[in-house]
C-alpha cells in the first residue's frame, strides 16, 4: 500500500468515524492527524500514523508529550515515571519518550482518542506543583 492510498484510506476512515474538526495532512513518508484535542496551553495535539507490513496501523505523538512537560519545567525523572503509569494505564506503548499504539484501521477511531487521552494526562503533569 502506498502512502497516498494510506492517507486516502485514512482520511476516508476518519471521516466516517470522526468529527470533522480532525484534519489529516501528507508529512514525508507517514500522515499527520491534527486533533481538537489541546495540551494545557491550548496547542494542538497532533499524532503521526503509519503502517506496517502486517497491515496494522501505528500511532504516534512524536514525542510531543514528553517535551510539553518538559519544556513547561516538569523534571525527566517525573515525565518518566508519569509515562510508565500512562503505558500501564491506557495498554499503550513508550519508546524513546514518544507514547504509540499499534491498531487496524477498524480500530483507529478509538486508538486516536486512548493516545490522545494519554498525550493530555503526560502533558498535565505541568499542573502538579514542582520543586
Amino acid at each position: 500500500m502506498t502512502l497516498s492510498t494510506t492517507c486516502d484510506t485514512l482520511l476516508f476512515e476518519l471521516a466516517t468515524q470522526l468529527p470533522s474538526a480532525f484534519s489529516v495532512k501528507r508529512e514525508r513518508d507517514l500522515c499527520l492527524i491534527v486533533t481538537p484535542f489541546l495540551y494545557p496551553d491550548n496547542t494542538e495535539i497532533s499524532l503521526s500514523v503509519r503502517g506496517v507490513d502486517d497491515g496494522r496501523l501505528v500511532l504516534s505523538d512524536n514525542g510531543e508529550a514528553f517535551d510539553y512537560a518538559f519544556v513547561n519545567g516538569v523534571s525527566r525523572l517525573a515525565v518518566r515515571d508519569r509515562a510508565q503509569k500512562i503505558k500501564s494505564h491506557f495498554q499503550i506503548e513508550t519508546e524513546d519518550e514518544e507514547l504509540t499504539l499499534t491498531t487496524s484501521s477498524e480500530s483507529l477511531a478509538a486508538a486516536i482518542f486512548t493516545l490522545v487521552q494519554a498525550a493530555q494526562d503526560l502533558g498535565n503533569l505541568v499542573y502538579q506543583e514542582q520543586p
